[in-house]
């Protein structure tokens, strides 16, 4: 049985993926994991992904022997490519574009893995990233074979290694069709934000929580900023009520 490799974060694009390839497709997988420890969000990425891989052995009984341990690679131990950071930063220079798609190249060159699936999905119509605007062109194909057709832009051979199995599929799409699959308990384990509060709350007003919004189901979460937001709602009514009452005794 032929093994997908898939980058794995426990967010909601790589975790649906997962999902559909062990219990719709009953495909042995290969996720990999880079530990970046600068990033606030890495612990709660990981207990994510341990929270689903223990609830989906629960669920499916062949989950143990189709989902593999997971590879931990520290993002400081991937070795440095100047070809391919090159790329990216030329691509930096003229869209906007996350610094991770530089070192997931790397990785995926030094490792020799030439289909590994990168997760990322389509923006509601309107609102697509910069990212899509500029590659949607030359892509073709569905599922795991989603993948680069040609790279008019040399620079876009940042991504050849890679197969884009939810590029054509928005997060909304993603969760409609895990409610049909019967996984979505699943998916709501994922874990998104970059950028977490004290106490554990997705904060709001990092870009992942504001894809989320945009989404069309992002009111299913309590973000920490709208807790904020109405905490400071309030304390404006209390002040109104008071200088109200103050300069109006009767």
């Amino acid at each position: 049985m032929k093994i997908i490799d898939i980058f794995w974060t426990g967010g909601l694009d790589s975790t649906y993926r997962i999902l559909e390839l062990i219990l719709i497709r009953k495909k042995k997988t290969q996720p990999h994991y880079i530990i970046d420890s600068s990033r606030p969000s890495t612990f709660y990425e990981m207990q994510a992904m341990e929270k689903i891989r223990s609830l989906l052995n629960t669920k499916a009984p062949d989950a143990r022997e189709l989902l593999l341990p997971i590879n931990l690679t520290h993002k400081a131990d991937i070795k440095e490519n100047k070809e391919i950071t090159g790329w990216y930063e030329n691509l930096q220079n003229r869209l906007r574009i996350g610094i991770q798609y530089e070192w997931l190249s790397r990785f995926a060159h030094e490792n020799s893995l030439k289909e590994i699936e990168l997760c990322f999905v389509r923006h509601p119509e309107g609102r697509e990233s910069d990212l899509f605007k500029a590659i949607s062109s030359s892509i073709q194909g569905t599922g795991h074979d989603c993948r680069f057709e040609s790279f008019k832009n040399p620079d876009l051979k940042l991504f050849k290694n890679f197969r884009l199995p939810t590029f054509h599929l928005t997060k909304l799409e993603l969760r409609n069709r895990s409610s049909e699959y019967g996984f979505q308990d699943l998916l709501n384990l994922t874990w998104f934000c970059h950028t977490p509060t004290k106490n554990g709350s997705v904060c709001g007003l990092c870009r992942p929580c504001q894809y989320v919004r945009d989404s069309g189901f992002g009111s299913e979460f309590r973000f920490n900023s709208d807790l904020f937001h109405n905490r400071i709602k309030r304390k404006v009514k209390e002040i109104a009520r008071a200088l109200y009452r103050a300069f109006n005794p009767n």
